[in-house]
């Protein structure tokens, strides 16, 4: 499922009320009548991370964006291992247990490549 708001100028995605990302990912989560194991909500320039919780909290399922991921990785590479408060599941743990994708069956080798395998989780 793939929803969109039809944005053309990249400018006016960073326009939008704060709340935008929260309805157009529960409007998706709800046309599919629940039958997603995730929601990612792409785009750096969306104000997207006070969405985070309430999302997980409403639907149930991990969601992740574009900046929580970039910002996980970026303290992955730089070996910070204490995780910030408010950025979903996809940090519950950061730096002393798996990621919360393990459970669904995916591993690091399926998103890495084998050339990184030797950072920290």
């Amino acid at each position: 499922m793939v929803k969109e708001l039809g944005i053309v100028r990249p400018g006016e995605i960073a326009k939008q009320r704060f709340n935008t990302s929260y309805l157009l990912a529960k409007e998706a989560f709800l046309e599919t009548k629940g039958r997603v194991d995730a929601i990612f909500i792409a785009c750096p320039r969306w104000p997207t991370v006070r969405n985070i919780g309430p999302l997980e909290k409403d639907l149930g399922v991990p969601v992740v964006t574009s900046a929580q991921a970039g910002a996980r990785k970026a303290l992955t590479l730089i070996g910070i291992k204490e995780a910030p408060a408010g950025f979903g599941q996809l940090f519950e743990g950061f730096g002393t247990a798996p990621s919360p994708w393990r459970s669904m069956g995916v591993t690091r080798d399926r998103l890495e490549p084998e050339s990184s395998s030797s950072l920290p989780d």
